[in-house]
């Protein structure tokens, strides 16, 4: 039965990772060995949730990380909640995000030692259980050929399926674990240049603005992990550039699964390959033009919600179906405009919306970020551009007809 104390409990005093904790007013250190004893001593306090199923609220912080290790083999059910998200019913307690223990309905203490599940919360707000052995399965966990000693900038909070499986191969393998907390990027970017961080997952519209600021350029990353459904050919084109000798992967999650494919041949889209039975018991498939995750056991099906198109040896994922905006009755995906924007040289990040319209219902408005473009005479001369872009690879009713520049 594996737990994160027993993750801990390899290293040798001669080979200690450390957690280190960056803020505005704090500047700490402690060992994982450290942690663990941080961590037993929370098992005294808390002695009265032995087995119980508690729900805890989480911030990517050093608390955070103490509890969970503590509470894992010590509950029976461990459901990690993002901040101001409801409590699911059926919890016994709950644990804020200021380590405040609510009592939520009658409990009496179990005998130990436990399995802890971990409950996660899908893409639908429903709980999902996992065992930490399943979710050690993962791709990313099982990863340990790094020829440098991995020190993650921590970029999403555990309680979503993509952060909570970088702490955990950290934990796992003994890798160092920086938690940051600033008011901004280019200050979280300060952060993590002094701490010397080398391995940095994030999702790609955090990484298009890490990477707006020539200071990111100072960190020597041996590791870039592009987190979400949708990596654009731009955004790794960027990564590759700025950082030629890091491994360079995309990692696509699906909580309902508890699977994270790890995809590293730096192209975008999913390869044809994940789309073949295989020893995991999963399959993606392409149904109506939506993606979906069959469990090839069982026989039962995920919808993912993303529409999907195959091309040669890659499907694509042309956005989510809930995010669809309707311009005079004809489905417009904002992801595909926003990828069609970073082709051109100066756009660092874009975000397409809707704004209304009492003709055609809605049109599309797109937000950009082009640093190099801070005059309003340079900004009306990149619009040019831009607009002249989508003629080329939009559809008229695709094109954004407001353009507001940051």
């Amino acid at each position: 039965m594996s737990t994160l104390l027993g993750y801990l409990s390899q290293f040798t005093d001669s080979k200690q990772p450390r957690v280190h904790n960056y803020g505005p007013n704090v500047q700490s250190t402690q060992t994982f060995k450290a942690v663990a004893k941080q961590a037993k001593a929370l098992r005294n306090q808390y002695a009265a949730v032995a087995g119980s199923r508690l729900a805890l609220t989480l911030t990517a912080s050093a608390d955070a990380l103490v509890h969970m290790v503590a509470l894992d083999g010590f509950v029976a059910e461990l459901i990690l909640l993002p901040v101001d998200h409801a409590v699911p019913k059926g919890c016994h307690f709950h644990i804020s995000e200021r380590g405040q223990l609510r009592d939520l309905n009658d409990y009496s203490s179990d005998n130990l030692p436990v399995v802890t599940q971990w409950g996660l919360l899908d893409e639908h707000g429903d709980v999902i259980s996992y065992s930490l052995d399943e979710l050690a399965n993962n791709d990313l966990v099982q990863q340990d050929s790094m020829q440098h000693p991995l020190r993650w900038g921590v970029m999403q909070e555990p309680a979503e399926l993509a952060g909570l499986l970088v702490w955990l191969r950290a934990l796992r393998h003994g890798e160092d674990i920086v938690l940051a907390q600033a008011d901004t990027l280019n200050a979280l970017a300060d952060m993590f240049i002094h701490a010397e961080v080398n391995a940095i997952a994030a999702p790609p519209r955090l990484w298009r603005n890490l990477t707006a600021s020539e200071e990111i350029t100072r960190l020597a990353l041996h590791f870039a992990l592009v987190n979400g459904g949708i990596v654009d050919a731009a955004t790794l084109q960027r990564l590759e550039n700025l950082f030629p000798d890091a491994m360079l992967a995309h990692s696509f999650s699906n909580t309902g699964a508890g699977v994270s494919w790890l995809i590293d041949d730096r192209e975008p889209g999913l390869p044809v390959s994940l789309f073949a039975a295989n020893d995991d018991g999963l399959k993606l498939e392409i149904n109506d033009a939506q993606l979906d995750i069959r469990f090839t056991g069982s026989g039962a099906t995920i919808h993912t919600g993303y529409l999907a198109v195959k091309q040669d040896q890659r499907v694509f994922l042309l956005g989510h179906q809930d995010n669809q905006l309707m311009v005079g009755g004809r489905g417009v995906q904002p992801e595909v405009v926003e990828q069609a924007l970073l082709q051109v040289v100066g756009v660092a990040d874009v975000q397409a919306s809707s704004m209304p319209n009492p003709v055609l219902g809605e049109l599309v408005r797109v937000d950009v970020l082009a640093p190099s473009q801070r005059t309003v005479a340079e900004r009306k001369l990149f619009k040019r551009t831009l607009q002249e872009h989508c003629r080329e690879c939009l559809e008229p009713w695709q094109r954004p007809a407001r353009y507001y520049f940051h």
